[in-house]
C-alpha cells in the first residue's frame, strides 16, 4: 500500500504496554510503500517507552539490518542525536530520528501503535489456545497438570536403510524451532 508521496525509506516504530508486558512494532516503508512489519515482546519491563524505543532501536539496527534515511518514533527520546550519529556511521550515509507530533509521520505512528496492539491482541489468543490445548493433552493423558514440554520424534528410512530421526519440540504448546533436532541412527 502507498502510505505516503514522499520517496524516503523509513522504519516506523509503535509501542504498546500492558501492565508490565509491552509489544513493539516496527513498519518498513520504502519509497513510500509499506512493504512489511515485524512485532517482538518482552514481559516484566518497567522502563519508560522512550527507553525502550531506544534500547530496541539499538538492538535491532546493531544486528546488520538495513538502516533507513529516516526513523519515526512516536516517542521522545532523550540520546536521539548520538543514536542518529550512531545509525548515520553504521549506514554510511546520514540517518534523522524523527518524533512528529501531527502529519502524515505522526498517523504512521499511530498506525504502528495500532500494529503493536494488534499483534499483542493476537499473541494473547494463540496462548489462551495454547493453554486450552494443553488442558486437553493433560485430560486425555490422565496426567496431574498440563505438560509445558512435549518432545515428538519421527523415524524413516529407505528400504531398511539410511534411518533417520527427527524430534520436534513444543514448550507451553508453541513449536520452539530452535529446539528441533535431527539424527543419523547408526546400526
Amino acid at each position: 500500500h502507498i502510505v505516503q508521496d514522499e520517496f524516503v525509506d523509513q522504519d516506523v516504530w509503535g509501542i504498546y504496554r500492558e501492565a508490565d508486558a509491552i509489544e513493539v512494532a516496527v513498519m518498513f516503508i520504502r519509497a513510500g510503500k509499506l512493504v512489511g512489519r515485524r512485532a517482538f515482546n518482552q514481559k516484566d519491563q518497567e522502563l519508560p517507552d522512550p527507553q525502550v524505543i531506544a534500547e530496541y532501536l539499538q538492538q535491532y539496527y546493531a544486528t546488520g539490518t538495513f538502516i533507513p534515511d529516516e526513523v519515526v518514533v512516536g516517542v521522545e527520546l532523550e540520546d536521539s542525536e548520538p543514536l542518529a550519529e550512531w545509525l548515520g556511521t553504521a549506514r554510511g550515509k546520514r540517518v534523522k530520528i524523527v518524533e512528529p507530533r501531527r502529519g502524515v509521520r505522526a498517523k504512521l505512528v499511530e498506525l504502528a501503535d495500532r500494529n503493536a496492539a494488534a499483534s499483542a491482541q493476537s499473541r494473547r489468543g494463540k496462548n489462551a489456545d495454547a493453554e486450552e490445548l494443553l488442558a486437553k493433552v493433560a485430560k486425555r493423558l490422565e496426567l496431574p497438570r498440563s505438560p509445558r514440554r512435549i518432545e515428538c520424534f519421527d523415524i524413516a528410512h529407505i528400504q531398511g536403510t539410511d534411518t533417520v530421526a527427527a524430534m520436534v519440540t513444543f514448550v507451553d504448546g508453541v513449536p520452539a524451532r530452535g529446539l528441533y533436532r535431527k539424527f543419523k541412527v547408526r546400526e
